[in-house]
């Protein structure tokens, strides 16, 4: 299966999708705490197996997260791509 954003770069203008969930990081697909690096971050039980069943039904899922240590440089964003 092509990453998320790799789906995206692949669609062009004409073909978007219409279908999108915006999904938040902390306390929607990961346990919400303060990660010092990406492998602090730990999955909800099923919400991966979720966000998979919402792209198999046609749904885009960005991922919306106010990661200051992202917007700080000390993530690259990356880091954070599945």
């Amino acid at each position: 299966m092509n990453s998320p954003a790799a789906q995206l770069d692949a669609l062009d203008g004409d073909t978007m999708p219409h279908k999108t969930a915006f999904l938040d990081l902390n306390g929607t697909l990961a346990l919400p705490v303060t990660p010092q690096r990406p492998s602090d971050l730990q999955p909800i039980p099923g919400a991966f197996e979720a966000v998979a069943r919402l792209t198999r039904a046609g749904f885009v899922c960005p991922v919306i997260t106010v990661q200051s240590r992202i917007a700080k440089g000390l993530f690259s964003l990356e880091d954070f791509l599945v």
